[in-house]
């Protein structure tokens, strides 16, 4: 069936980090096991812990301030072009029966962006009409930034050896583009808050919050899926081509890496932001 085909039968396995059976073996089951406990063990400790340590935002909202219509067609624009680039690769990805690649870290992030986005601003269209802030959308951009590192390996690390369709690199790049000035036009444009920069265990709350998202998405929802469809759904069943830590131990060195990035790229995005206000009585 065409639904079925559309996910896996155009995934050429013979290019290097696609996938494939050599590429599902490259780590032995007894590894593949013992990294997945030790992989899901901490990010769900990390969850855990990172939920006692926060500090909860604020539940009184500021009065409302109206935002320039300059910044408001800035944030649509924003919106739209994240829209496109998305619709954009899902087309390439169905185009050439790869649909299962969207379900790749950065991709999932494109959808979260634009969930920050629109949300952001149909609250400012409504004029902040809610007595409550809106928490989801609070937690939701707190945490996000914990995962820019992502689009920043992409970027800095770029694996474009499986793009061959007329614009599929050029879409490729303007994506991560978008993926990390987004959230830079968000902290410096708009009233979207960081977590505390004095509160160092409030910032390691996020991040070890952040940390265990990040790690369970990876293990329980990508590798079950990466093993039963042969797809090396972001390396998670071998190493990419421009991996620095290729080799038998890459996903080991993985999870400690991706630990320690997380919390240093939060603290970058953090410095860059701006503290949450809280009005007093």
């Amino acid at each position: 069936m065409w639904i079925q085909d559309v996910w896996t039968s155009g995934i050429d396995w013979n290019l290097p980090g696609n996938g494939g059976p050599n590429c599902a073996k490259y780590s032995s089951p007894q590894r593949q096991v013992l990294e997945f406990i030790a992989g899901t063990t901490l990010a769900l400790i990390s969850l855990l812990v990172g939920i006692s340590l926060h500090s909860y935002p604020s539940p009184i909202r500021l009065p409302f301030t109206k935002v320039s219509t300059l910044k408001l067609k800035i944030t649509y624009l924003l919106l739209v072009s994240m829209s496109v680039t998305y619709l954009a690769e899902a087309g390439y990805k169905i185009y050439t029966y790869q649909a299962i690649f969207i379900a790749n870290p950065c991709h999932c992030l494109c959808l979260v962006q634009m969930f920050i986005l629109y949300r952001w601003y149909n609250q400012q269209v409504n004029n902040g009409n809610s007595k409550e802030p809106d928490m989801m959308l609070i937690y939701t951009f707190r945490i996000h930034l914990f995962f820019l590192h992502g689009p920043l390996m992409a970027v800095v690390f770029p694996v474009t050896n499986t793009l061959f369709l007329p614009g599929e690199v050029a879409t490729y790049w303007i994506e991560h583009v978008l993926l990390l000035g987004i959230p830079i036009w968000c902290l410096k444009s708009t009233d979207l808050t960081v977590p505390s920069k004095t509160k160092w265990l409030d910032y390691l709350g996020w991040g070890l919050m952040a940390y265990g998202i990040w790690g369970l998405f990876h293990f329980i929802f990508l590798q079950p899926l990466a093993t039963l469809t042969y797809a090396n759904l972001n390396s998670i069943l071998c190493p990419a081509i421009t991996d620095p830590f290729r080799g038998k131990n890459y996903r080991s060195y993985g999870i400690v890496h991706q630990f320690f990035i997380t919390l240093v790229f939060g603290c970058v995005s953090n410095f860059i932001g701006n503290e949450e206000k809280v009005m007093l009585d």
